[in-house]
């Protein structure tokens, strides 16, 4: 192998890498340099790791569908994502509980996309939970609960309009 095709493997591997040493904030930059079709095909071999290592039902693994679904959402391929997004929230409420702080975020980003491909009268449901859930745990003032209040809000419009 070449140094210059070594180089390009190392690089490959270096965001996961960073991420065990430094967390997500220095990885995620990293990864924000790549295409985002190199980015999802990170994320879809991080998602395929996740599943081997801890199951396919594990926190581990929705958190990887979760990371693959939002690359897939800013390639616009809305419907792949809801279909990851489902089984990810599946799996946080088999792990967590429904009205764990994780369980919510992911139910929050199905909300969103359900919301931006055309399925608002889908996602509100799914919102007031979300919404009540949050103002249970973190109060009704908490910016988690104000954020699900304001896709509430712009769900209702979009459903009116």
């Amino acid at each position: 192998m070449e140094s210059s095709e070594q180089d390009k493997w190392k690089a490959s591997f270096r965001p996961l890498q960073v991420m065990g040493k430094f967390g997500g904030r220095v990885a995620d930059h990293l990864l924000n340099q790549r295409t985002p079709e190199e980015r999802l095909a990170h994320w879809e071999q991080a998602l395929e790791k996740a599943i081997r290592t801890y199951g396919p039902d594990s926190r581990q693994a929705a958190m990887g569908r979760q990371r693959v679904a939002a690359e897939l959402e800013k390639l616009g391929r809305y419907d792949e994502a809801r279909l990851l997004q489902g089984k990810s929230l599946d799996a946080y409420r088999l792990n967590l509980g429904d009205e764990h702080p994780d369980t919510l975020v992911a139910e929050f980003n199905l909300v969103l996309n359900l919301s931006q491909s055309g399925f608002a009268r889908d996602a509100i449901p799914l919102g007031l939970h979300v919404y009540e859930g949050r103002r249970r745990i973190f109060g009704p003032e908490a910016k988690e609960t104000q954020s699900a209040e304001r896709l509430l809000h712009i769900i209702a419009s979009v459903e009116e309009g």
